[in-house]
Parts: C-alpha cells; sequence; structure tokens
C-alpha cells in the first residue's frame, strides 16, 4: 500500500510519478464499482451475476462445514 502511494505521486522533478515513467499510464487508485445503469439487460446481468456467486458461497460453505466434520 505504501509503495502504491508512493509511486503514485508526481516527483518534484520529473513532475510525472513513477508509474507513468515506467510504465507509461497511470493506475486507478480504487478499483471501479458497479454502477447504476439505466440498460435493462445490464442490471440483469448483474444480478445473475451476483445470485451466482452467492450461491457457489453457499456450496463452498456446506462444502467446508463438511469437512470440518
Amino acid at each position: 500500500m505504501a509503495e502504491f502511494t508512493y509511486n503514485g505521486r508526481p516527483h518534484s522533478v520529473t513532475k510525472r510519478t513513477p508509474f507513468y515513467l515506467m510504465y507509461g499510464c497511470e493506475p486507478t487508485r480504487v478499483p471501479p464499482v458497479f454502477s447504476k445503469t439505466n440498460v435493462p439487460a445490464v442490471e440483469q446481468r448483474l444480478s445473475q451475476l451476483l445470485k451466482v456467486r452467492d450461491n457457489a458461497q453457499a456450496a463452498h460453505e456446506l462444502a467446508r462445514q463438511a469437512q470440518i466434520k
């Protein structure tokens, strides 16, 4: 985290960040979060993905509980 913060600040001499000098771009500091959209297909897909993810987590938890026994 400290390294990311350090490499994301412009240097006083070059006026560029080490990330930019090494890679030619600035990485995003915080990964983007799904934002609300007006497109129904996207909302349906996100809802479906969240449901599948929840089911997978539940299955994983059941397997973990069975392994403990």
